[in-house]
């Protein structure tokens, strides 16, 4: 029987780029407004980068923004002309991931169940900091029969799933490939379930 590793990831951040974030402009009262819209059940950070010329931004130097969940449009900020005898020009490029990354207090307190049933036993393939693909993170690798039973640590939403990856191996190079389920928590946390080859049931 073919086996796999499911590991659970904890972090305050997802994972993954959260591709269905738009951004788009709208010209209001002379000014470049910006926007965006977060089709997902948890908040989204964004770093929006401005290249400018002859324009001011009105939130200054910020370049962080928390897009809230299932929000569509949220006003960024706009740009409006310095000077309307010079040239002006504008572009921008944006970055986004699942939480908030500007999140520094979580419950520390939480005491996560372990991802399958009660009275069930796997064996721990690897833990925190190993060294086959879990450096510098909190995560566990179990070993388990492919078509297992995979239970969430804790109650949350779960904002992104990816099952259609075939190919695996247990290198750091290959997170390409995981398939995976990302569960958004109410601290703002994530639990990041990975290496799976299962059904995913409501």
């Amino acid at each position: 029987m073919k086996i796999v590793f499911t590991a659970v990831w904890l972090s305050m951040a997802g994972i993954a780029n959260s591709q269905d974030i738009r951004f788009f402009t709208e010209n209001v009262s002379g000014q470049v407004v910006f926007f965006a819209g977060n089709p997902y059940y948890c908040p989204v950070s964004a770093a929006l980068e401005l290249k400018l010329v002859n324009y001011d931004f009105s939130e200054g130097t910020q370049k962080v923004f928390l897009i809230p969940a299932r929000t569509d449009p949220f006003k960024i900020g706009s740009i409006a002309i310095a000077q309307s005898n010079k040239k002006y020009n504008y572009s921008y490029s944006y970055k986004t991931v699942f939480g908030n990354i500007l999140l520094s207090h979580y419950d520390q307190s939480y005491v996560y169940d372990l991802s399958f049933a009660k009275g069930k036993t796997y064996k721990l393939g690897q833990g925190y900091n190993g060294t086959s693909s879990h450096l510098n993170e909190n995560a566990l690798d179990f070993v388990m029969p492919e078509g297992s039973e995979i239970l969430a640590a804790r109650e949350g939403v779960v904002v992104q799933v990816v099952q259609n990856n075939t190919a695996s191996c247990l290198t750091a190079d290959c997170k390409k490939y995981n398939n995976y389920i990302n569960i958004y928590h109410s601290d703002g946390s994530f639990a990041n379930y990975t290496h799976l080859n299962t059904t995913v049931q409501k």
